[in-house]
């Protein structure tokens, strides 16, 4: 920690030790301390197991795509393995990901069994396309995955992306511009929601709402 945090960590420290209030005889300002060493003692122990906590949950369930893609793909090509009947993703085409080997075979290996896979993909300018994830691209033209381009940029809409299996397990990922070409320098921060399937049926609908917009038909 450097010294001006450290400062500013004290500072902040002795503000919410101490009050100042003025005594109206003298005109002096007296500083009353609003707790004692015994409960600030017990403040921090409890701030630092909530932090704990959080930073434990954040660990396991946020992935940056940036830094940790190895993790984030391992996760999601176990998440896809189990569909049973769709996957529905809605997303920018990040090379990285959409033309992972592991992705790649994930996904050809569901479809073959029946799961009917539908990506939507962000038609900005500046986001790449499907002659850029050519592997994708790939199962696509052997009707395995079925590519469709959004008719409005989600920069347009501020929206997020979403990859959703069976209605019950889903990644929702914040929006971020489009990742092009596999280019590093944007973190795309998401987390997958396995045990809260209102959270899934969420998605679902934002998902086909865009998906009816830009195939101008209904959507089962």
């Amino acid at each position: 920690m450097s010294e001006k945090v450290l400062g500013v960590v004290l500072v902040g420290v002795s503000l919410l030790l101490t009050v100042c209030s003025v005594n109206a005889e003298t005109a002096t300002t007296e500083l009353e301390p609003i707790m004692t060493i015994q409960e600030f003692i017990i403040f921090c122990i409890a701030t630092a197991v909530i932090a704990g906590i959080a930073g434990f949950i954040c660990h396991f369930i946020t992935f940056e795509g940036d830094k940790n893609m190895k993790t984030k793909t391992r996760a999601l090509c176990r998440m896809f393995r189990k569909a049973e009947k769709y996957i529905h993703i809605q997303t920018d085409l990040d090379g990285r990901f959409f033309d992972n080997p592991e992705v790649i075979k994930t996904l050809d290996s569901v479809a073959r069994r029946g799961v009917a896979i539908k990506i939507l993909y962000d038609c900005d300018e500046e986001a790449a396309k499907p002659d850029d994830v050519p592997k994708l691209k790939g199962l696509a033209e052997q009707g395995l995955v079925e590519l469709i381009a959004s008719k409005v940029p989600f920069r347009e809409l501020n929206e997020r992306h979403y990859m959703i299996v069976d209605g019950r397990k889903a990644r929702v990922e914040m929006y971020h511009p489009p990742l092009r070409f596999g280019e590093k320098g944007i973190k795309a921060k998401g987390i997958i929601c396995k045990g809260v399937p209102e959270i899934a049926l969420i998605a679902e609908h934002k998902f086909n709402n865009l998906l009816r917009e830009s195939k101008k038909e209904e959507v089962a």
